[in-house]
């Protein structure tokens, strides 16, 4: 695709291959780039608290995750639709407690280990505004549309935000050396409060990641935001509700995010990845034919080609 180039992200001291292991959290923007690639076979894994928009969110769940602070029946609530908790998705919202609770406790056990082990940590920031419960004054994941007497809206501040992940940076690092953290701020407005409040809230979170980049050393910022407002401005770029990004923008950002962080290594192998998983979905009408065989041993034959590639470049 050829547009107008106005954005060049900025290269990292390091670089992300079939090697790595990526956790992608936070914003619907985290769930396009995390399932594109694991549409590549890589290592990810993707959102497993569920979307998670504001960084005191997505702090807190990191926080219980190194802790272990696991999930109990007191953190849901019931509604028509079954047992939900206030800090997590309606993902984990299930007819059964245990079965609730159960996910919740899984997914932070998955978190903790991924932060011990993993190579990469993606976070995608996509509002500074908040909604707290009255009661207790926590901050809301989802609202799950209760009732809003139940909570208040505010707005983060830079220093709430820096301060929040300054000590959670430092933990994870004390944890493992080796992680790598990536900011990235959501190009996706969050219009319910109008365009000047989305406008501050972004400029809040895009102030507050740069401090965060300045001042710790292992910190990384990736921009996704400006690449889709500076350089995608057309309305072609975007989904029929005029505030997603459209599959061509999804494309052209996942495309600036491999050239920033991919090796020369890895990017020869993507056609080869992606033509894998294209067979791989493919639905076959009739598996027994001859020609339906005949494709699948060509698919397998491509993945051991791939593996092999992978033993040879990189060490596991």
């Amino acid at each position: 695709m050829q547009f107008r180039t106005e954005v060049e992200p900025q290269k990292c001291d390091f670089s992300l291959d079939y090697s790595s292991k990526t956790l992608f959290m936070g914003s619907c923007f985290s769930d396009v780039v995390g399932a594109k690639m694991r549409e590549l076979l890589f290592d990810a894994v993707v959102n497993p608290f569920g979307v998670l928009f504001n960084p005191s969110s997505i702090s807190m769940l990191l926080w219980r995750s190194l802790k272990s602070d696991l999930f109990c029946e007191n953190d849901f609530c019931k509604s028509p639709q079954g047992f939900f908790s206030f800090f997590l998705h309606s993902d984990f919202t299930e007819p059964v407690l245990e079965r609730s609770v159960e996910k919740a406790n899984s997914a932070l056990a998955l978190v903790k280990n991924f932060i011990l082990n993993g190579s990469v940590l993606v976070l995608t920031l996509g509002s500074a505004n908040v909604f707290e419960l009255k009661d207790s004054g926590k901050v809301v994941a989802n609202c799950h549309r209760e009732n809003a007497d139940l909570f208040n809206e505010r707005m983060l501040s830079i220093d709430e935000i820096v301060g929040e992940y300054k000590t959670l940076l430092n933990e994870i690092h004390h944890l493992n050396s080796n992680l790598k953290v990536v900011f990235t701020v959501s190009p996706i407005r969050h219009l319910k409060f109008g365009a000047h409040k989305n406008n501050m809230s972004k400029s809040i979170l895009l102030l507050a990641v740069e401090r965060l980049c300045k001042e710790t050393d292992f910190v990384h910022y990736f921009e996704s935001f400006e690449i889709m407002m500076d350089e995608l401005r057309d309305y072609r770029f975007y989904d029929e509700d005029m505030v997603h990004p459209s599959e061509m923008a999804k494309e052209y950002i996942f495309e600036k995010f491999s050239h920033t962080f991919f090796s020369q290594q890895t990017l020869s192998l993507l056609p080869l990845a992606k033509k894998i998983s294209q067979r791989k979905r493919h639905r076959l009408k009739n598996p027994e034919s001859p020609e339906s065989l005949s494709f699948l041993e060509e698919t397998e034959n491509m993945e051991l080609h791939f593996r092999s590639a992978l033993r040879n470049l990189f060490t596991f």
